[in-house]
C-alpha cells in the first residue's frame, strides 16, 4: 500500500495542489494473524505526518493492490473512520487539475484506492503525526497456495508476500501462527533483488529458536527473524530500488508431525500383518504358542477402529485433512481383518 500523490471537494481548479499531497508516510507496520492455517486477519498500521506548514489534512487516498474484504479503518483514538466509495472518489476529483485527475482515474482502473475521511474536528494539523490502522481479511486468490501433489501426509499451506519496488520507509511485518501450529520461512523461495540490475541482495536470517543474535541493519536492508509461532520481518530504506519476496509455510509442531509420521505407517504395517497372517506358513507355529480366537480379533478391531474414528472426528486441525484420508487405509484393513476373522479359528 502507498499513499497516493488532491482536500476537500470544495477546492477549485487551480495551481495549488490538494492538501493531502503533503502527507508523508513515516513508518508502516503490518500484522498478519492466522486464525487458521487457511485464514488470516491483516492489520496495516500507518504512521503519517502532515508536512505542510499551515494547512490541515481532512482526507487522503491510499492505493491498494486488491479489494480489501471486511475493511475497517481505525483512528488512533479507537474510533472507526469512514471512506469514500469509487463513485464518490470520481465526484471528489472532478475539481482537480486534469493531469492529477487522470492519474487518480488510472490508479482506480489499475486497482483500488481507499480514500479515508477524517473527522472535521480532528484533521491532521500542520507538522502533526497520526497513526491510522486498516484491518481486513487476507483473501488473495493464491494465498495460501495449496500444494496438491506432494508426498507429505499433511496438507501444505504456503503463503507468499511480495514487497514491490522497495518501500521508501521502514516497514515491519509480524506474522503469527494459528493455534497448535508453527510457521517456517522457506529460505529457498525467499529472495530480494535490485530492480535496475537484477542483482540479488543479502537477507539476514535470525532463528530465535536457537540464538539471540541481534540484526545488523548495516549488513542488509532486510532482516527475517523467526520464532516457533511468529515471523518478524524488517525492511529498511535502501540505496537502490529492490523487490522482496518471502514465502512461509504453516506447519504442525515438529513433535506432533513425528507422531503422525511414525504412527500411521506403523499402524498400517501392523494391520497388514494381522490381515495376511492366516495365509503365512508361520501361522500354525504362532497359533500353537499363543492361540488367537475369533472373539479376540473382533475385540482388537473394535478398539483399533474406535481409536481411529476418534482421531478422525475429534482432531479438527486443517493441516491433517490429508492425514484423515490416509487413516482410511487403516479403516479398510480393520474391515478386512473382521471379514477374515474366521480364518483365525481354523486350528481352534
Amino acid at each position: 500500500m502507498s499513499i497516493s500523490s488532491g482536500t476537500a471537494s470544495s477546492q477549485s481548479v487551480s495551481a495549488r495542489p490538494p492538501d493531502w499531497v503533503y502527507l508523508r508516510n513515516i513508518k508502516s507496520r503490518i500484522w498478519m494473524e492466522h486464525n487458521s492455517p487457511r485464514e488470516r486477519q491483516i492489520t496495516l498500521e500507518l504512521i503519517v505526518m502532515n508536512s505542510h506548514s499551515t494547512n490541515p489534512i481532512v482526507d487522503f487516498p491510499l492505493q491498494v493492490g486488491e479489494f480489501l474484504y471486511g475493511l475497517k479503518i481505525i483512528d488512533e483514538d479507537g474510533s472507526v473512520l469512514p471512506f469514500y466509495s469509487r463513485r464518490e472518489i470520481k465526484h471528489l476529483i472532478e475539481t482537480y487539475k486534469e493531469n492529477l485527475k487522470l492519474t487518480i482515474t488510472n490508479r482506480l482502473n489499475e486497482g483500488y484506492i481507499v480514500w479515508i475521511k477524517l473527522p472535521n474536528n480532528k484533521p491532521i494539523g500542520p507538522k502533526d503525526f497520526r497513526t491510522i490502522r486498516l484491518s481486513y481479511w487476507g483473501t488473495a486468490p493464491n494465498n495460501p497456495k495449496s500444494v496438491k501433489w506432494h508426498s507429505s501426509i499433511f496438507d501444505i499451506q504456503q503463503y507468499t508476500e511480495i514487497v514491490p519496488n522497495a518501500v521508501p520507509v521502514e516497514t515491519s511485518y509480524f506474522i503469527t501462527a494459528p493455534k497448535d501450529c508453527i510457521l517456517e520461512v522457506m529460505k529457498e523461495k525467499t529472495s530480494a533483488y535490485n530492480i535496475d540490475t537484477n542483482e540479488k541482495l543479502d537477507i539476514q536470517y535470525l532463528d530465535k529458536r536457537k540464538d539471540i543474535a541481534t540484526p545488523n541493519l548495516q549488513k542488509s536492508p532486510i532482516v527475517v527473524a523467526q520464532w516457533h509461532g511468529c515471523i518478524a520481518i524488517t525492511i529498511m530504506p535502501y540505496e537502490c530500488k529492490f523487490e522482496f519476496h518471502v514465502e512461509y509455510e504453516v506447519k504442525l509442531p515438529k513433535n506432533e508431525r513425528l507422531i503422525w509420521q511414525i504412527g500411521i505407517p506403523v499402524s498400517i504395517f501392523f494391520l497388514l500383518i494381522m490381515v495376511t497372517l492366516p495365509m503365512t506358513p508361520f501361522f500354525s507355529t504362532i497359533y500353537s504358542v499363543e492361540p488367537i480366537s475369533r472373539e479376540s480379533i473382533f475385540a482388537f478391531a473394535a478398539i483399533a477402529g474406535g481409536i481411529i474414528a476418534a482421531l478422525m472426528a475429534l482432531i479438527n486441525n486443517a493441516l491433517i485433512g490429508r492425514t484423515r484420508l490416509i487413516l482410511l487405509i487403516d479403516v479398510g484393513l480393520i474391515i478386512a481383518l473382521v471379514l477374515r476373522a474366521d480364518l483365525f479359528n481354523i486350528h481352534h
